[in-house]
Order: structure tokens, then sequence, then C-alpha cells
């Protein structure tokens, strides 16, 4: 569609008329600056003012389409064209509306694996003698350390003695967190542990070995992981 030629077309036929741009403006329900920009050639008049515009200019749509009166030898190869040109123009805008969703369905998923990313528990703190502590208080196993993050222990029987695995395991936010923030003391309860437990003798280690493993480690492996390990803690 010749988007000058429409434009120029609802011009003359607006001033046959004896209208104005504010008073075809005012029978669409539009702006008198979307009148001077149909008629300017700068866009086209949306699907929905088609019918109201050709009855307020007293043209057919199909006249207006074409950008001037089409005669009846014409009409229907014009009409056709025009139809087809609809077609092109609707399937291009909503095209256009499926690649703007598709830019932002893939911001989303950008921004969602990015916190997912950020707060993967990935990295299991070193330990540091300086910044670890284990103690025994309000009938608890306390963990306090300057790193932040999530604690996690496993228990297990070695010779007869109750051996208590744990790490502090980071996510990629903690450790930023942990440099900016190194003066902070965390505190991490064991709470979970069975009191009567914590009456016999046991010892804690702290340890970068996998947790699956433990669990299923016989007394050889456990024996490799406590040498591999830290005791941070005896009762």
């Amino acid at each position: 569609m010749d988007q000058e030629k429409i434009g120029k077309f609802i011009a003359i036929n607006r001033k046959k008329k004896k209208m104005t741009q504010q008073d075809l403006a005012n029978i669409l329900g539009v702006s008198d600056r979307t009148i001077s920009k149909w008629e300017n050639g700068r866009g086209l008049p949306d699907l929905s003012f088609l019918i109201p515009l050709s009855n307020a200019l007293e043209v057919s749509i199909n006249d207006l389409l074409t950008g001037e009166i089409v005669n009846k030898d014409n009409y229907q190869q014009s009409f056709e064209k025009n139809v087809l040109n609809i077609i092109e123009k609707n399937n291009k805008h909503n095209q256009k509306i499926l690649d703007i969703l598709a830019f932002i369905s893939i911001i989303i998923i950008v921004i969602i694996l990015g916190f997912v990313f950020l707060n993967m528990e990935i990295f299991k703190q070193d330990y540091d003698r300086e910044k670890m502590f284990i103690n025994y208080q309000e009938n608890m196993l306390v963990f306090t350390t300057s790193y932040s993050g999530d604690i996690k222990y496993i228990i297990k029987k070695y010779n007869g003695m109750n051996i208590i695995f744990l790490n502090l395991v980071t996510s990629i936010k903690d450790n930023i967190n942990n440099k900016n923030n190194d003066s902070i003391n965390h505190v991490y309860g064991l709470n979970n542990i069975d009191k009567k437990f914590l009456e016999e003798k046991y010892k804690v280690y702290y340890t970068k070995a996998n947790f699956n493993i433990i669990k299923k480690a016989n007394v050889n492996k456990l024996g490799e992981i406590i040498n591999d390990s830290y005791l941070i803690y005896e009762n």
C-alpha cells in the first residue's frame, strides 16, 4: 500500500467534507496529530479505523486502501490486492510482536538463570583455623565463622567413635559478600543432633569430601577421609 497516496486521498476527501483534522479526529476518537500523520504519509490507519474512517469520508474501504476512487472494472482486482496487503501488514505486525515477546522472554530467562547461578552451591569453603570455630553451648554445637554460606554435616561411626563431618558450602553470591564483609561473624547451629549423642564422645572434622562418598564409605575409606580432614572439635 502506498502510504503517501492514501494520506493525500484522506486529506482531499476530508476537505471535501469541509472538516478540519480536529473534526475528523473527534469523530474517530484520536488526536489531530494522528490524522496529520496519516495525511502526511507517515503512517496508515489501524484496521479498526477503516470502517469509521470510510464512513466519515463517505468512500469505500477499497477506495481508502487504494488511495483513489476505484472504477467498477478494476474493483475486484483492487480489492484482492488490498486484502493481500492488509494480510501482509498484519503478519508483519504480529511478527514484530512475537519478536518483542521472544526478546522479553530471553531477558527474563537470563535474569532467572543469573539469579540461580549466583545462588548455586558450587563451592566448599576451605578450612581456615583463624576464621572457623566450633563449640558447645546451650545443648547445641555451634559453628562460628566470618564466611557466609550453608553449613552441611553428616554423622558416621569410625572404630567405635562418633564422627561429625561438616563443611561450609558457598555460592558466588556468598563469596562476593565474604570479600566485602569479612569482619562479620556468622553463627550456624547444628541443632538437629540428638542431645544424647552430644553427651557421648565424638569428634568434629571439617572436610571437603563429597558427602555421598562419606555415606557409602567403608572403614578404610573413612580413615582416608579423616586423614585429609581437619579436627576442629573433640568432646
